[in-house]
């Protein structure tokens, strides 16, 4: 008999990370009471933005990330069978000593919470597939192409593995979670309109 715990019986994705972290009904209005989810102009003008940013990385150096040698590895799928996680990474910077997630974001402002945890996310399975660190990674702004450098170890792993159990709870009790506390992030929810209290 083995001793080893097992896997999560309900896979989630990153993104599920992401958008818990900044509206839980967004997660709740996927899985427990399912609505198809409207494409927005801003989901597809980030969409084309990441394609085309793509295809100028395949063309620069490595200059911006302060990394000396790299392959890229452009929408990456990885998948953690302990975590019950899978996500497709919008890139991995592979180098002999290390491994790091880059996300592209299209956004007018900086790294925000949510953001961090997501990239923590592929940090934790890249590492885990590659066999090797993954201690930090980068956030490229698509709007003007400025990049951070983000740690993805300490908080930010503990962090990861809450918000994993806390979607699993709503989960399984189905429990229609609060709105945000940040009203704002209503204004352009493409789910408003399902909430009733907001």
């Amino acid at each position: 008999m083995s001793d080893q715990p097992k896997p999560p019986r309900f896979p989630l994705t990153v993104t599920d990370i992401r958008q818990f972290d900044y509206c839980p009904r967004v997660v709740y209005f996927t899985y427990v009471q399912p609505l198809e989810r409207p494409i927005t102009y801003k989901m597809e003008h980030g969409l084309s933005a990441e394609q085309r940013i793509a295809a100028l990385e395949r063309r620069r150096t490595l200059h911006r990330y302060h990394l000396q040698h790299g392959e890229r590895l452009f929408d990456h799928w990885l998948r953690s069978e302990p975590l019950g996680l899978a996500g497709r990474a919008d890139m991995l910077i592979l180098a002999p000593e290390a491994v790091y997630p880059v996300e592209f974001k299209y956004s007018d402002g900086g790294v925000s919470h949510n953001h961090r945890l997501q990239l923590t996310a592929y940090a934790l399975m890249a590492e885990n597939h590659f066999s090797r660190p993954a201690h930090y990674g980068f956030i490229c702004r698509l709007t003007d192409g400025q990049v951070w450098r983000v740690s993805t170890t300490g908080q930010w792993r503990e962090k990861v593995h809450l918000t994993l159990q806390r979607i699993r709870v709503m989960l399984d009790t189905e429990r229609f979670p609060a709105p945000p506390k940040r009203r704002g992030k209503c204004v352009d929810c493409e789910y408003r309109r399902f909430c009733g209290d907001v």
